[in-house]
């Protein structure tokens, strides 16, 4: 039977690859099918959800290997949530009425300005979030045990 870390790792997993998976087939197909590639290669949508790609095959490849993430990786799914946070709100607010996409485009801008984003988002909040609430569970059960400590011994004395 599988306990509560193991089903973690493998939703992660799959979590993680299907980030990955969707991010490289949309970043790909949009450029493909732009009218000018070049041009689609210059744009801040492309770089920050190509790096979001790498970051999370990277993390896959490094659960699939059982071997603890290094630093960096944390530090880049960190930068992740920060750079789709300004590829949805600056797509949403300001750029989203610009221009009128047609066949396949329309698919890949959806997935490269929103669903990625909110993938990232939401693993942030489920796998990420979670181990930021066993570290201040425990950070408070030493501090409590700190607490009582100091009671007892306020009033040994």
């Amino acid at each position: 039977m599988l306990n509560v870390n193991e089903i973690m790792l493998k939703l992660k997993l799959v979590f993680h690859s299907l980030i990955s998976f969707i991010g490289f087939i949309s970043v790909v197909l949009h450029i493909v099918y732009s009218p000018d590639s070049l041009i689609s290669t210059t744009k801040l949508t492309i770089h920050t959800n190509l790096i979001v790609s790498i970051t999370f095959l990277l993390s896959s490849l490094a659960i699939l290997s059982k071997k603890n993430e290094i630093p960096f990786l944390d530090f880049l799914k960190n930068c992740s949530i920060i750079y789709m946070f300004v590829v949805i709100f600056t797509y949403h607010f300001l750029l989203a009425s610009g221009g009128e996409y047609v066949g396949i485009r329309i698919i890949t801008n959806f997935t490269l300005h929103y669903l990625i984003p909110i993938l990232v988002f939401i693993n942030w909040i489920v796998l990420k979030l979670r181990k930021i609430q066993l570290e201040i569970h425990l950070l408070l059960d030493v501090l409590s045990f700190t607490l009582y400590c100091r009671f007892i011994v306020e009033r040994l004395v």
